[in-house]
């Protein structure tokens, strides 16, 4: 499955828990609402039949005052009452609607107009001066019949609210633990959605980009033979096949190249070793017949020194193999703690007698604050002594040779030698690293190149600048911040 179809179907599912929470979030405010609503439908239908009673029984009161005072004006008091109370009537059948009160409420107001009808009698009668006949009514439809009615119709009708009250507030309750039931559902199945995608881009994503990320560093460093682990058909799958496809085929390149350099190098250098021995052997062959000549005169004392000849010639023929081996050798670096200030001062100690034969001057320009580094301090002081044996070859009688050790802002450690000797040209600067390269008639041409070789072992550079007829400044540059001992290196 493709990357992009794993995460619209990660974003899919949770966008669906996200509207499945939106939904229960919609209903439950509706439910809640719709609850409220009915709550305050049955309050307000409570507090009008507590009107209504009011209402009622204020009329019935102006028809005893009517009876007991003889209030003329009672039955015009009990006009506007009889209003409110019809007013109040068609106020809760049109409120009630489907609530099931409308029976109730019918049967209330068919007793109160009963009762209403009695007191316009009993108005009548006080009016027409009929006591008698008004006590009657008081005392028997009134007191006995209708009023017992009316209390029952009215204590039924506000019962009947207050369960319908009680009704919806239950109701409301039971959706209010529906609601948050549901919402505690949704939310855990947001979460759980939500900690899905997050392993599924941990697993799709992240993880496979990490190892790739590794297996291409672990490349980047040469080794061609390592290859990305390929655990899906994804993209990033795609993707690793690529890359594995491309370092098996720099790998093939590289073997490829590998053998051309071996064979040019082994061409080279046996092109370069046999023109240094051509001319060692030219020499002995000469020396040798020169000496079977002598040896024909019987001229001994020239037989002996062309026997000399011939043993300086096997030295020096000696003297360059072994430079040549050393320079095709590795570098066993053999660190240990030590400061770069004892090192100078006892290679310019060592070479100050060369020195004073061309009466040069030396001048020491040391950092006191150097921390101490771990190098391989013999071959470091070998180096050393081949840039200081340059500038002494280099220098005029009178000159003078700097020897300074500093500390870079970013933590290395800078070891410049500089001399005011005759320089070189631009030709001779660009190839004084190249091995056997020497303008000196008795030179070998490894100075330079050992120096380079131990250095760049210990992950430093050499630098050289030159002007003719200025002088010559070397500068070794070596990585600070190196605090614990180690294994021996190869290089």
């Amino acid at each position: 499955m493709r990357i992009k179809t794993k995460l619209y179907i990660g974003y899919g599912v949770l966008l669906t828990a996200l509207l499945a929470v939106g939904t229960v979030a919609g209903w439950g405010a509706r439910s809640w609402q719709a609850a409220v609503e009915e709550q305050q439908a049955a309050c307000d239908q409570t507090l009008r039949a507590e009107r209504l009673r009011g209402s009622i029984l204020r009329q019935v009161k102006e028809m005893f005052d009517a009876f007991v005072t003889l209030d003329p004006d009672a039955g015009e008091e009990m006009v506007p009452l009889r209003a409110e109370v019809e007013a109040l009537l068609a106020d809760m059948r049109r409120t009630d609607a489907g609530t099931g009160g409308a029976g109730l409420i019918d049967a209330l107001a068919q007793t109160y107009r009963a009762v209403a009808r009695l007191g316009l009698q009993v108005v009548a009668d006080l009016r027409a001066g009929r006591v008698g006949p008004a006590r009657e009514r008081i005392e028997r439809d009134f007191e006995q019949v209708l009023f017992p009615r009316l209390e029952a119709r009215l204590g039924q009708l506000q019962a009947f609210y207050a369960a319908q009250a009680a009704r919806s507030m239950e109701r409301a309750l039971r959706r209010h633990r529906w609601v948050q039931l549901l919402t505690v559902m949704a939310v855990a199945l947001c979460i759980g959605q939500g900690l899905v995608l997050f392993h599924g881009i941990q697993r799709w994503l992240i993880r496979p980009i990490h190892v790739m990320g590794r297996s291409t560093e672990i490349i980047s460093t040469g080794d061609l033979s390592h290859r990305v682990p390929v655990r899906s058909s994804d993209e990033l799958g795609e993707l690793a096949v690529a890359v594995n496809r491309m370092a098996a085929s720099l790998q093939t390149i590289q073997e490829r190249l590998v053998r051309s350099e071996r064979w040019a190098a082994v061409g080279g250098l046996a092109s370069y070793v046999a023109h240094n021995i051509r001319n060692p052997l030219a020499s002995l062959r000469s020396a040798a017949q020169v000496g079977l000549e002598d040896l024909q005169r019987g001229d001994l004392e020239s037989v002996r020194e062309c026997f000399r000849d011939i043993v300086q010639v096997v030295d020096r023929l000696e003297r360059w193999t072994r430079h040549l081996l050393d320079w095709t050798r590795p570098v066993e670096l053999r660190p240990s703690r030590g400061n770069v200030h004892t090192l100078i001062r006892e290679v310019v100690a060592f070479l100050r007698p060369k020195g004073e034969a061309k009466d040069l001057r030396w001048v020491l320009d040391l950092d006191e604050s150097l921390p101490d580094q771990y190098l391989d301090w013999e071959q470091m002081e070998q180096a050393l002594v081949a840039l200081v044996v340059n500038a002494i070859e280099a220098c005029r009688p009178g000159g003078t040779i700097r020897v300074a050790a500093s500390q870079t802002p970013a933590g290395d450690v800078c070891i410049v030698v500089q001399d005011t000797g005759t320089g070189m040209s631009e030709e001779v600067r660009r190839r004084a690293f190249e091995p056997y390269f020497t303008t000196k008639p008795d030179g070998v041409g490894m100075g330079l190149p050992m120096a380079q070789k131990v250095v760049e072992a210990h992950g430093g550079t050499i630098t050289l600048a030159s002007q003719a007829g200025v002088g010559t400044t070397v500068t070794v540059r070596l990585p600070g911040g190196r605090n614990d001992d180690s294994d021996s290196h190869r290089r």
